[in-house]
């Protein structure tokens, strides 16, 4: 039985969002699971939770992330929140990467 939302802390979405940031692994693969090195319930916790718990904690992935296109963070929503890109244009004095600014402009 997974854990539900208000079991969960930013030290397990973390954990979750530092498998997920590294791309080897499918996060339904049991070896993310254990990458992670979270129980089986929290994990699966993480995993059907995982919108509400970036919202909850937005800045978890920044942490793994390094610098990062400008989309990341100010609009965090999921189709921006996979861009891993490094920022390469400025517009608007934010940073983007070439992806997203051209989108932009």
């Amino acid at each position: 039985m997974s854990k539900s939302l208000d079991e969960l802390t930013e030290s397990d979405f973390r954990a979750y969002e530092k498998v997920r940031v590294g791309g080897k692994w499918n996060m339904y693969d049991p070896r993310a699971n254990y990458a992670s090195g979270l129980d089986k319930d929290t994990y699966l916790g993480v995993l059907s939770n995982y919108k509400a718990l970036m919202e909850r904690f937005p800045d978890a992935s920044q942490h793994y992330l390094g610098p990062y296109c400008g989309v990341v963070v100010d609009r965090p929503t999921m189709e921006h929140w996979y861009c891993g890109n490094p920022p390469k244009q400025i517009l608007n004095g934010k940073s983007y990467c070439t992806f997203h600014a051209n989108r932009l402009r």
